[in-house]
Order: structure tokens, then C-alpha cells, then sequence
């Protein structure tokens, strides 16, 4: 409990906001009891941060208690990446986080809840749509390189909710029709139409609607929001708990993916990978899976669930 701002003692009830007020980058002492009013009273010192500041870290602790979540429902198998945005800098923080926090992975959860829009939605299916077309070998030499660089092998499953905005639609709607992998989570928000701005002559600015965005079938983005293939709501409730049903489910798609991989590989590899051989997502995700989910991951396990890639070749290539 904070008891005083620099000396200034905070009456109970009080608004201490305005001790704090331009105080930015500036060190200054507050008198604090541990536990309640009655803790033992001492002083500490701290570098007050501004609310962008405070929300970025806020935001890396959420995306980081995420990845260690992944990390833990899929026994270290599956990556985990967030894109709060589909800006440029966003673009080059994609690249960084896949080819080195998801580096060698067997799946990717690709995250774009809350994601608010912007203009690199091509760059990230292209991204994800590479495929392998040939290989090289050096002569004596048991590793092989395949063509195709900067490429997502295994499956991925794409989040989506909704405040999934713009552009952050767009890219659902192109990881649909391009059968990229399956989408987890709740419908995104239904917002997508091209605008411009335009000021008046006293300054006011506004912006108008000029463009509209359309799936190959006609049917228009706007108010037309991307349904997921496995609809996971989010509650309040979660939140006092620390729980992420959305996030939790998203794993168990990903071992169907493997599974129908599998299920249609015609020759599998000699040695089979690590999700082959066993089950990676713990009992009780298998058993929030949705019916369809649950039914191939109570199944047997098929002997390798990805090909032709070598199995010395990681997932991601850089």
C-alpha cells in the first residue's frame, strides 16, 4: 500500500494521481506498508514510466506468459508468435520472433487477437504459403538444403477474436482461402473497407470510405467477419484465474493438423519425428478439445506426421 508521494502523505480514499503528474524520468520516493496499512513502513524509490511505457511492458509479459503457456501445453513443440498489428516494424518483429524464439519447432500458433490493423497481409501469406520445390546435398554429405528460404514447414494454427480489426482480418480471410492451417478462437470484429482522409478548411479532418475488400466468392469483409474452425470464447472469469481457454485450445489444433498430415502422407519417412512418436499435448488439453479435435487426438499415433522434409531439416529456415 502506498502511503505517501515524496513525503506528502496520501489520506485514505484519496486521489494520488496528481502527486505523480509530470514526473516522467524523474526519481522519486514513496513510503509504502507491506501487506496492508499495518505492514512494516519503508521507503522505496522509483522511476515513474508513462502510460505508452507501461502498456508495452504490460503487453511483453502478457505475449511472454503466452509463449511459456505454448511452450508447456506442447512439451516444447510448438512456437508461439503474437502480432498486435500488421505495420512494418511489425513485419520485421514477425521475422525475428519466428526464426529465433520459434526457431526449430514443429508447429507455429500464430496469434492476431487484438490485432488492429495495418497493410502486410500479402507479405505474411507469402511468408507462410512457401513450400519447398527442390534440394541440394554436398557430395559425402548427409544434410541436405532445400530452395525456398524464410519458409513455415509444419502446421500452423492462426488465433483470431473479436478485436481483430482491418487488416488483421484480411489476413484470416487469405490464411482461409488458402488453406493455410486452421483458425482458433471467436469471429474477428467485421470492420474492413478502405478509407481516406480529407480536412475541411478549418481544420477538420475525417475519413471516408473508398474501397472495399471482397472474398474470391463475392461476398464482402465488411461486417462479414472470418469464422473460426474452432470457436473458443473468452470470459471474464478467465481473467481471475489467469486462464486463456482461446490459447489452451489452440495446441490441440495443432495436433490435428499433425494427425490429418499423417493421415494422408503416402510414404513416411524412415525415422519418425518427435510428434509422431508420441502424444506432446498433456490429458487435460486433449480433453478441452472441441469433439472433432479430441477424436484424432485419442486416435493412435501414426509413425511420422511430417514429410518430405528431412529429419535432421528444422522447421523454420532462415
Amino acid at each position: 500500500m502506498i502511503l505517501a508521494v515524496e513525503g506528502r502523505e496520501i489520506a485514505p480514499g484519496a486521489n494520488y494521481y496528481a502527486l505523480l503528474n509530470h514526473q516522467t524520468g524523474k526519481e522519486i520516493d514513496l513510503a509504502i506498508a507491506r501487506g496492508g496499512p499495518r505492514g512494516r513502513r519503508e521507503t522505496v524509490t522509483i522511476e515513474p514510466a508513462a502510460g505508452g511505457r507501461i502498456w508495452e511492458l504490460l503487453y511483453e509479459q502478457w505475449t511472454e506468459r503466452s509463449r511459456r503457456r505454448v511452450d508447456e501445453l506442447s512439451q516444447g513443440l510448438l512456437g508461439y508468435v503474437h502480432m498486435d498489428a500488421m505495420g512494418a516494424h511489425d513485419w520485421d518483429r514477425l521475422i525475428e520472433d519466428i526464426f529465433s524464439r520459434a526457431q526449430g519447432k514443429q508447429g507455429l500458433i500464430l496469434d492476431v487477437r487484438n490485432n488492429n490493423g495495418g497493410s502486410i497481409h500479402d507479405q505474411v501469406l507469402t511468408l507462410l504459403g512457401r513450400r519447398p520445390y527442390v534440394y541440394s546435398r554436398a557430395r559425402g554429405d548427409r544434410d541436405i538444403t532445400y530452395d525456398a528460404m524464410w519458409r513455415v514447414d509444419g502446421p500452423v494454427v492462426l488465433m483470431t477474436n473479436e478485436r481483430s480489426f482491418s487488416d488483421g482480418e484480411i489476413f484470416p480471410a487469405g490464411f482461409r482461402t488458402l488453406g493455410l492451417g486452421r483458425i482458433v478462437g471467436m469471429p474477428t470484429f467485421g470492420g474492413v473497407i478502405g478509407t481516406h482522409d480529407t480536412r475541411l478548411i478549418d481544420g477538420t479532418g475525417f475519413r471516408v470510405p473508398g474501397t472495399g475488400w471482397y472474398r474470391l466468392d463475392g461476398t464482402p469483409l465488411e461486417n462479414r467477419p472470418v469464422e473460426p474452425d474452432l470457436r473458443v470464447p473468452s470470459v471474464p472469469e478467465e481473467n481471475l484465474r489467469d486462464a486463456d481457454a482461446q490459447l489452451e485450445a489452440a495446441p490441440c489444433a495443432s495436433a490435428c493438423a499433425c494427425a490429418r498430415r499423417a493421415s494422408t502422407t503416402r510414404r513416411p519417412r524412415r525415422r519418425a519425428s518427435p510428434v509422431g512418436r508420441s502424444d506432446p499435448r498433456p490429458r487435460a488439453c486433449r480433453r478441452k478439445a472441441a469433439p472433432e479435435c479430441r477424436a484424432l487426438l485419442t486416435r493412435g499415433r501414426p509413425r511420422t506426421t511430417f514429410a518430405p522434409r528431412s529429419s535432421r531439416e528444422p522447421l523454420l529456415r532462415d
